[in-house]
């Protein structure tokens, strides 16, 4: 009886040790399989502040003749143009006006006159060249009195009037050679188009017609206060809206925050999930992008080959001052510890442009709804940022513990 008992406890011992022995080896083999807990942190140039003071806002009308089909009753262009310029000019310390051929014409009234008085009459008080403005001049001429506390708006048609086709690609040549001289002083010049319609009454192809025609809106200065005012006054609710819009500019690191407001995210591996995802706030103003670009997660990269893919991308609320948009990452489950980065790819020149363009063709040959050279000009811009293929990016490391 006695040894029964013992071999009873015996056998109880035995089988007590075995179920911790199994969880022992079930804990070593998670934690090897895991790999452990990971740390996902930002580096520290992600904070990117901007100050800027005594801004100037430049506003420069281009007077050639061509121009003045715009200045009818009930032109989307008065419109547009008074729109954009107060609302710009509101956000800014002082507004200039300017009227722009081959010359470059202070006009000294206030804005609102400057848009109400605009007409054939009062173009032609003005000097300079109003038969036919060479825009490659008239765009190097904006570029050289922009600097980092001046915002440039440059409006007109942006028909090259020029002789003959091969001369197109020579003024395509002297946009780029103008952005490039630029940007070597002032790294952070930028530039922003924007494609408008508007009601025009005049002479086209010899005859005098009423119909839509295209002009165009450059902004041109700092990525930064360029992108800070855009924040504010957004191009796409300009009255009448606008067709297309596209932007050219440097790279630079983004301002950018863990969402939860820790400084770090912590990655622990499970063989339960399939992936991380981290949530991160960030100011993409700066890149200058039209919001479905900035939307769309196919125009983000990354630096390294580890797997992270952008899930989704969403807009902020516009109370959410420091940041505009929440960003998630998706992070393999069992990532090694890497140094990474996230990009948002810089745009080429849009399709957009070719649905627009017309080469040169005699007189009684142009399409209403193209614009001779446009692609040019737009082209030369885009040759000026042909190296930089992101137009912002944030750096981050993932650290085991």
């Amino acid at each position: 009886m006695t040894a029964c008992i013992i071999m009873n406890r015996h056998s109880k011992h035995l089988k007590q040790l075995g179920i911790l022995f199994s969880l022992v080896l079930c804990v070593i083999s998670n934690y090897s399989c895991s790999g452990g807990t990971n740390k996902f942190r930002l580096s520290e140039d992600c904070q990117q502040i901007d100050s800027f003071k005594n801004i100037v806002l430049q506003v420069f009308l281009e007077n050639s003749g061509s121009m003045n089909g715009y200045m009818i009753a009930g032109s989307e262009f008065k419109d547009a143009v008074y729109d954009l310029a107060s609302a710009l000019s509101s956000r800014c310390d002082t507004t200039e006006l300017f009227f722009v051929n081959s010359m470059v014409s202070m006009y000294s009234q206030s804005l609102e006159n400057f848009v109400r008085d605009m007409s054939p009459q009062l173009f032609q008080q003005f000097p300079g060249n109003r038969m036919n403005s060479d825009l490659a001049d008239v765009i190097a001429q904006v570029i050289a009195k922009t600097d980092s506390n001046r915002i440039s708006m440059l409006v007109s048609d942006f028909i090259l009037d020029v002789p003959n086709g091969p001369v197109l690609s020579i003024k395509q040549t002297q946009v780029r050679n103008a952005v490039k001289r630029k940007i070597v002083n002032d790294k952070d010049f930028s530039v922003v188009i924007l494609h408008l319609e508007s009601k025009y009454s005049g002479k086209f192809n010899g005859v005098l017609q009423n119909l839509h025609r295209p002009y165009y809106i450059w902004l041109m200065g700092n990525k930064y206060l360029l992108g800070r005012l855009l924040s504010k006054e957004h191009p796409e609710d300009i009255q009448h809206g606008i067709r297309h819009q596209c932007a050219f500019t440097p790279d630079a690191p983004l301002a950018c925050v863990i969402a939860s407001g820790a400084a770090t995210k912590s990655l622990k591996s499970s063989s339960r999930r399939s992936a991380h995802f981290v949530e991160l706030k960030m100011d993409l103003c700066s890149t200058l992008q039209p919001q479905a670009y900035i939307l769309s997660p196919v125009n983000y990269d990354t630096r390294g080959n580890n797997g992270i893919t952008v899930e989704k991308v969403c807009q902020l609320a516009k109370a959410d001052s420091c940041f505009t948009h929440l960003i998630t990452l998706k992070i393999p489950n069992r990532i090694k510890p890497c140094a990474d980065g996230l990009l948002l790819k810089a745009q080429t020149l849009p399709l957009w442009v070719d649905s627009i363009n017309q080469d040169y063709v005699p007189i009684g040959k142009h399409i209403p709804d193209r614009t001779i050279g446009i692609r040019n000009l737009i082209q030369g811009v885009s040759d000026a940022y042909k190296e930089v293929s992101s137009c912002g990016h944030v750096d981050f490391t993932i650290s085991a513990h």
